[in-house]
């Protein structure tokens, strides 16, 4: 649950909005979705479904975060093929400590990723 009410911190953080605009476009109090993100209180599966259009992101998703939906498994291919981390960092929804990842800190990882590499290939 902490990890849900950070995430959704975080995604409003990067909207610029309100506790106070979100409710006026959601219809949740502000106080209430203080409490989510502070991991105070669960929110029901009604309440994510009016949150998740506000948040720009799918409710199922959100319905998983909070235990409401079975999390999916990772999904591997038959013969574990290495994935490029790029191609991962293009999704939306990307998460890290619970706290989800702007366009700008994917392309700093990825900036991070290539430094890396080329001082590994000096070597």
């Amino acid at each position: 649950m902490e990890n849900l009410g950070k995430y959704l911190k975080g995604l409003r953080k990067n909207l610029k909005l309100t506790t106070r605009k979100v409710q006026e476009l959601s219809g949740v109090s502000d106080s209430y979705i203080s409490q989510i993100e502070n991991g105070v209180r669960k929110p029901s599966a009604d309440t994510l479904r009016k949150l998740a259009p506000v948040y720009k992101v799918n409710v199922e998703e959100l319905l998983k975060m909070a235990g409401y939906l079975p999390q999916d498994e990772p999904q591997y291919d038959d013969d574990n093929k290495p994935i490029d981390i790029s191609f991962l960092l293009q999704r939306d929804g990307v998460l890290f400590d619970g706290e989800p990842l702007t366009d700008e800190d994917k392309d700093d990882l990825i900036r991070i990723a290539r430094i890396i590499l080329s001082k590994r290939k000096r070597k």
